[in-house]
């Protein structure tokens, strides 16, 4: 069985390359192990002409996609030309937006199967080794739950690595934490790895790690640990440093965390095993938001955070986001204000409405017009009374907007 994976092109290419080592590297690793023919199409980060396209779509008796919300448009089309060219070729999609939208995917004819949880590969696996045909729409939703998460490595792979490695800035990322032991109302993690029989959280075993270490640091600059919550299980993260110390693996790294998930004892041994940068998930300064959105932190609590990684030397950075539901134009500017007091990098990013797009489709309704909103020709544009468009991309892009 010939395989093709496929990331499809967007309106632009994304800052970070997480999910095309992560998402799409990590799981074709996995799929690798058991089936030999594989080959990539990276259309995100590789211009590739039609001819070329068509030629590697004629090839495949499986056509397996990653699909996001802000690609589903491109990723629909290249399926409509795949079913176009082949009359026995199937399709197979996963990733953020299968999991968010599976009913509204289910009911495309370009679409044979949707995986609608965050177990890529065993699903897949299931698919390919299966080789049912669903009669219905129903039948092409697969659900597979997981005692025990399996990591995949993109290293092994035949995905175009020195594309990631040259628009990543040399920065090599790979997954150290799946699911979350939160229940945030803007996240999509539980939608991923919801409550089950399955595993909810599971962290990548410290050996892998260091043994991942090795293999990189003499070709990327730095790395970034993708974790939900780097330091949720602090003994975990303990040992993981001590062990980077002791095989004298040091990388300056990166990752994310949550502000109630951090002391004096982790922050100084993280800072000695490499730590460059710990982004903090803030959000809001503004407590009533904050509990909204179930995020259960408080100001008080973040600001008490952050004087401590300053006192310890720990670069921080934090993550807020820009038109929560409720939000006022007074919230905003006052989080705004606080964290240019604070003298600390931020980064400000849409609220996107994924809980509300998955409660809709789980209720079967059209979710056409929401999924038109996640296109990156355009921005989501919360409306926040008293903020301007012209406002509200200066915050989004304060040193690259042009009026």
């Amino acid at each position: 069985m010939k395989i093709l994976f496929v990331y499809p092109p967007s309106s632009y290419l994304n800052h970070s390359m997480f999910k095309h080592f992560t998402y799409f590297a990590e799981t074709i690793d996995l799929v690798s192990k058991k089936y030999s023919h594989i080959s990539v199409l990276d259309c995100a980060v590789e211009m590739k002409n039609r001819n070329q396209i068509y030629e590697q779509f004629r090839n495949a008796d499986r056509l397996i996609l990653l699909i996001e919300p802000y690609n589903i448009r491109q990723s629909l089309e290249l399926m409509e030309i795949y079913k176009f060219m082949t009359k026995t070729g199937r399709t197979i999609v996963y990733g953020t937006a299968a999991a968010l939208v599976p009913n509204y995917l289910s009911m495309r004819p370009e679409v044979d199967f949707v995986i609608a949880n965050g177990n890529f590969a065993e699903a897949i696996l299931h698919v390919l080794d299966s080789g049912r045909l669903p009669v219905t729409p129903q039948d092409k939703i697969i659900n597979i739950e997981v005692e025990h998460h399996t990591w995949g490595c993109s290293l092994d792979t035949n995905a175009p690595l020195d594309l990631y490695k040259y628009w990543g800035n040399g920065m090599f990322e790979f997954t150290v934490q799946v699911g979350c032991p939160f229940h945030c109302s803007f996240c999509s993690e539980k939608i991923l790895f919801p409550t089950g029989k399955g595993a909810v959280f599971a962290q990548r075993p410290v050996e892998e790690i260091i043994s991942m270490l090795k293999r990189i640091r003499a070709s990327y600059s730095s790395v970034y640990f993708s974790a939900t919550t780097f330091t949720y299980d602090r003994e975990w993260v303990k040992k993981l440093c001590k062990r980077i110390i002791e095989e004298d693996c040091i990388v300056p790294w990166r990752s994310d965390t949550r502000v109630d998930c951090l002391d004096e004892e982790l922050l100084l041994l993280m800072k000695k095993a490499g730590l460059c940068q710990l982004s903090l998930g803030i959000e809001t300064f503004e407590d009533g938001l904050l509990k909204r959105v179930n995020k259960h932190q408080t100001m008080d609590r973040i600001m008490e955070t952050i004087h401590l990684c300053k006192e310890t030397g720990v670069n921080v950075k934090a993550l807020l986001i820009l038109g929560l539901p409720g939000q006022t134009s007074e919230e905003v500017l006052r989080t705004q204000e606080l964290v240019e007091k604070l003298e600390i990098p931020y980064r400000w990013k849409e609220y996107s409405p994924i809980s509300e797009l998955h409660r809709k489709d789980v209720r079967k309704e059209d979710v056409t017009e929401e999924l038109d909103s996640f296109s990156r020709n355009t921005f989501l544009a919360n409306s926040i009374e008293g903020i301007s468009t012209e406002k509200y991309m200066q915050l989004l892009f304060p040193e690259g907007y042009v009026r």
